[in-house]
């Protein structure tokens, strides 16, 4: 059967698909049901698999635009601050709260594909992508000299993991975490970055 004819306004119709699967997606993880999508986005459940052809495709796609926007917010805060290695690495940790600001539920999606048993294997190549992107900005910007490469990769993971989750639980990270903020008093520790 031949693929139904371009229709137009069909990025506008893909965007408002994504817009809606990720919030739905963010508050009922697996459970999210395409017809639900539909009704945040005004479009039926046939429009939605006319472009995805299921649910876990849709969800894929979903994490897929949340990290490529998470690597392209990443790359250019690294390129906006190159010549300041403190700024850097602050601005990389803050940018991906951005992200959450401006498309809330990123943070839960993410974690909800990362948390699948089995983790779909190119998903989580995209996901590690991301953290080795990170890792290579932070080393470039000075970030290696206190030390290894591998430790550095392993505490971005460790650091930007913990503030997934968190970002990811919205008010109800305050039930763990408390009030205090720790992602900068962290990052300055561990790459001994002067206090603001």
């Amino acid at each position: 059967m031949a693929r139904p004819r371009k229709i137009e306004g069909e990025t506008i119709t893909v965007e408002k698909i994504l817009n809606a699967a990720r919030l739905e997606f963010a508050e009922q993880s697996h459970a999210a049901r395409l017809e639900d999508i539909g009704k945040r986005c005004g479009l039926s459940r046939a429009t939605i698999l006319h472009h995805y052809e299921s649910k876990n495709v849709l969800l894929n796609a979903v994490f897929e635009q949340a990290i490529n926007n998470a690597s392209t917010r990443v790359l250019q805060v690294a390129q906006a601050n190159e010549a300041n290695y403190v700024e850097t690495i602050r601005s990389i940790a803050l940018a991906l709260r951005e992200i959450e600001k401006d498309q809330p539920g990123t943070s839960a999606v993410v974690a909800h594909v990362l948390l699948t048993k089995p983790v779909v294997e190119p998903l989580k190549r995209i996901f590690q992508d991301l953290l080795g992107l990170i890792t290579r900005l932070v080393i470039k910007a000075g970030g290696g000299q206190h030390h290894s490469h591998d430790l550095i990769r392993a505490a971005i993971a460790h650091i930007f993991m913990g503030e997934l989750n968190r970002l990811a639980l919205g008010t109800q990270a305050q039930d763990y975490w408390g009030d205090a903020d720790p992602l900068i008093p962290i990052l300055n520790h561990f790459f001994q970055l002067p206090t603001l």
